[in-house]
C-alpha cells in the first residue's frame, strides 16, 4: 500500500502558469515552453500594452497545453478501462466498471462484485457459491454490506484497479500533473444520513443500516458464470427511518 493516498488532479494543469509571479510583462514573444513565457515575461520595463500582450499569449499557450494533457488523460482512462474489462472477460459473461451513476467494485480475484445503483437506490452483490454450491448465509451478506456501507473515500480508491492504474501512468506520462490525498470520507454513511466525516463514521447506525437491508433483501436463483455458480442479492441503498430522523436531529 502506498504511503499516501493520492490522485489526480487535472485542473493542476494549468498551475504551471498560474504560479509565476511575474508572467505578464513582455511584448511579442517567441513562445514553445512554459520556460518562454515566464523569461519573455520577465523584462522589468514593458509598457502595459506589452504586459497584456504577454499575458494573452501566456493564457493561450496555457490553455492549449491544458487541452492536449487532457486528451491525453482521457486516452490514458480509456485504455486502463478496456484493459481492466479484459481482465473481468476471464470472470464475468458481462464485465462492469463503474459509471456517473453506478459504483462497482470486484473483490482481489475478480470473482465477486459490489454494485451500488444511485439511480435505482439498490445495492447487489453477486457472490461465489460455496463448495456445495450453497447460497451464501445471511452471516456473510451481513459482513459484506457492513464493509460496503463503512468504506470511506479512500479505501475505495485503494481497490479501484483503474484509478491506480490511470494514476500510475499519468504522473509518468504526462507533464504538470499535481496529485493530492483522497480524504477519508465515508461515503455510504454520510449518503443514508446526510452527515459528513466524523460525525457520519461515529453514528454507530451501521448495524441498524445492514438490518434493514437483510430485511429487504431479494436473492435470485444462482447463474452460471465462467464455469462457476454465483448467487445474486439486491438490497435497498435506503436507511431505516429511525436512522433517518435520528441524524436529522444531529
Amino acid at each position: 500500500m502506498r504511503d499516501q493516498r493520492r490522485r489526480p488532479l487535472a485542473s493542476a494543469l494549468l498551475f504551471g502558469l498560474v504560479a509565476a509571479p511575474s508572467w505578464a510583462q513582455a511584448p511579442e514573444c517567441g513562445l514553445g515552453s512554459m520556460k518562454d513565457i515566464r523569461e519573455c515575461c520577465g523584462e522589468a520595463h514593458a509598457s502595459v500594452e506589452a504586459q497584456f500582450s504577454c499575458f494573452e499569449e501566456g493564457v493561450t499557450y496555457a490553455f492549449g497545453e491544458f487541452v492536449k494533457q487532457w486528451e491525453a488523460y482521457k486516452k490514458i482512462r480509456r485504455e486502463e478501462a478496456d484493459r481492466f474489462k479484459k481482465r473481468l472477460d476471464e470472470h464475468w459473461d458481462q464485465p462492469e466498471i463503474s459509471t456517473q451513476s453506478v459504483w462497482v467494485e470486484y473483490s482481489e480475484d475478480l470473482k465477486e462484485r459490489r454494485s451500488v445503483d444511485f439511480e435505482k437506490q439498490t445495492i447487489t452483490l453477486e457472490l461465489s457459491a460455496d463448495e456445495n454450491d450453497d447460497a451464501p448465509s445471511e452471516a456473510i451478506i451481513r459482513e459484506k454490506l457492513s464493509q460496503l456501507v463503512t468504506k470511506n473515500t479512500a479505501e475505495a480508491f485503494e481497490v479501484d484497479a483503474i484509478a491506480q492504474a490511470v494514476e500510475e501512468r499519468s504522473t509518468e506520462e504526462l507533464a504538470d500533473v499535481e496529485t493530492a490525498e483522497v480524504p477519508e470520507e465515508p461515503i455510504l454513511l454520510s449518503y443514508l444520513t446526510g452527515l459528513t466525516g466524523k460525525a457520519a463514521a461515529a453514528t454507530g447506525y451501521v448495524g441498524e443500516i445492514v438490518d434493514h437491508m437483510v430485511e429487504h433483501m431479494q436473492q435470485a436463483p444462482a447463474r452460471n458464470e465462467r464455469g462457476r455458480k454465483v448467487h445474486e442479492v439486491e438490497v435497498p441503498l435506503k436507511a431505516p427511518e429511525t436512522v433517518v430522523v435520528d441524524a436529522e436531529r444531529k
